[in-house]
């Protein structure tokens, strides 16, 4: 996508269906469309979904290790939640990696688990 990159992160309170994520997704790609300049885009906005165990990102491109959700949408877990942290896999994408992120995901998590009124 280019050079001098930014990326944000956002998580939002409400608990929603998983499946959910791939409106989600399309609407996402309308908006990456809507703001492309001479046919490539200026943003990219990957809708993702955590579950305790892992965070799963929305992509449209198949891999071996993606699963397909629906409507050409297809799964991604990036991260998964082993004896406290979160952990990569080989694949997962270096920016997934940066103990920042790592801090965020954790206190995304820590509420998630609050509104499930879990103690994990």
């Amino acid at each position: 996508m280019g050079h001098e990159l930014s990326k944000q992160f956002f998580a939002f309170a409400a608990i929603d269906r998983r499946e959910n994520v791939v409106g989600l997704k399309h609407l996402m790609l309308s908006l990456e469309h809507k703001f492309a300049r001479d046919g490539k885009r200026t943003i990219n906005l990957d809708p993702a979904y955590m579950e305790l165990p892992k965070l799963v990102v929305t992509s449209r491109k198949n891999f071996a290790h993606r699963i397909y959700i629906g409507e050409g949408v297809f799964g991604d877990v990036q991260l998964v939640f082993q004896h406290g942290q979160f952990v990569a896999n080989n694949w997962t994408y270096p920016d997934y990696m940066l103990p920042v992120v790592h801090e965020f995901m954790h206190a995304v998590r820590a509420t998630y688990a609050g509104q499930l009124g879990s103690a994990k």
